[in-house]
């Protein structure tokens, strides 16, 4: 099982806290960088942002994911979606629009104290626009008004591959 941030919470001013789940241990990425410098074993963060109002951006590989996995952090080809809590709501409903219908990707629960929820999609095809939504629904079953999300995701080229030679005294530089 991949790691799952499951609640992002606010609890002080610029401060966020996210619980999350897999097989420990963990590793947590913020901006691209391994957080602390090593892995931990709690299911939970606190992290001091720049923003009152958005949370920090981060990742959590656990162990039963790849060190390729890792390589991802910083160019993921996975969609990434964050949305305020909305009152009266049981869970959310997060579709894809797949082969021209919405398909349910996952059902996430409302927890009473979070103030943000998140989805981590799989995979995505690269050079695409994906199409999201979220749906709230409330205790009756009755739902909100979707919230549609549009990713692109186009990955970075790999950096190109260079050849050095040194030859009575000249240095050359040629792509490979």
């Amino acid at each position: 099982m991949a790691a799952v941030i499951t609640n992002i919470q606010k609890v002080g001013a610029k401060v966020w806290r996210y619980d999350y789940s897999g097989t420990a241990p963990f590793r947590v990425y913020i901006d691209g960088q391994l957080w602390g410098g090593m892995s931990r074993t709690e299911t939970f963060i606190i992290v001091q942002g720049d923003s009152d109002n958005e949370p920090v951006p981060i990742e959590v590989i656990d162990s039963t994911e790849n060190e390729s996995d890792v390589q991802q952090v910083k160019y993921p080809q996975r969609a990434i979606l964050q949305w305020r809590s909305a009152e009266d709501t049981d869970f959310y409903l997060v579709e894809r629009f797949v082969s021209g219908e919405w398909v349910v990707q996952r059902t996430i629960h409302s927890h009473p104290d979070a103030t943000y929820h998140r989805y981590e999609s799989d995979q995505l095809a690269d050079v695409t626009t994906h199409q999201f939504r979220i749906t709230a629904v409330n205790s009756s079953g009755d739902q909100g008004e979707p919230i549609p999300f549009d990713v692109l995701t186009v990955r970075n080229p790999p950096p190109p591959e260079i050849a050095v030679a040194l030859a009575g005294g000249t240095i050359t530089v040629s792509a490979a």
